[in-house]
């Protein structure tokens, strides 16, 4: 199963997608699993770590290649056993041709189902309420947490610049240049 998240939903309704593969007792009851050689086991479920953030599992000869640590023809032949693998009278995976040979395998739709999760707010009821704070309150806190020395800042930025030491000393005390 491929649960699509919404993850962070804002109340405007943006959201950062994410998906979850889930492995359920129906693998096991179905018969699937029994009835499915150890090498296509681990070859589905390399297959199925490429699941993005979006729900799609489609990955390629030479990305799956690389995570089984094999050569392409190795991987090509492991996930083409899949495809013709047959289970209740249909393909395991199937095999996605592309023009620029960069081939690409996906679950069949018999074996994966999709569900949608309703969205929950990442944001609890009261940090959604506006705070109300005075000027100074923000100032205090806004300096606090985020101010540093005035020299130090000053020091810092002379670094930067490339300035000696002595010009920016200069500058700090706001001596006329050259004396």
């Amino acid at each position: 199963m491929i649960e699509l998240l919404r993850l962070d939903v804002a109340p405007n309704g943006y959201f950062r997608p994410d998906s979850a593969v889930q492995i359920t007792r129906s693998l096991r009851t179905s018969g699937l699993l029994s009835a499915l050689p150890p090498e296509e086991v681990k070859t589905l479920l390399w297959m199925l770590t490429f699941t993005t953030s979006n729900g799609d599992c489609m990955p390629s000869v030479i990305e799956i290649a690389k995570a089984m640590q094999v050569s392409e023809s190795q991987a090509r032949e492991c996930l083409n056993r899949l495809v013709q693998f047959h289970w209740q009278g249909q393909s395991l995976a199937l095999a996605l041709p592309a023009e620029n040979g960069l081939d690409r395998y996906a679950p069949s739709p018999q074996i994966v189902a999709f569900i949608e999760r309703p969205p929950t707010l990442a944001y609890s009821p009261t940090a959604l309420q506006p705070v109300a704070a005075g000027r100074e309150a923000i100032l205090a806190y806004s300096r606090a947490h985020y101010g540093r020395p005035r020299a130090e800042v000053e020091s810092l930025i002379g670094q930067q610049m490339g300035w000696k030491r002595k010009l920016h000393r200069r500058i700090r005390r706001n001596a006329p240049y050259g004396k």
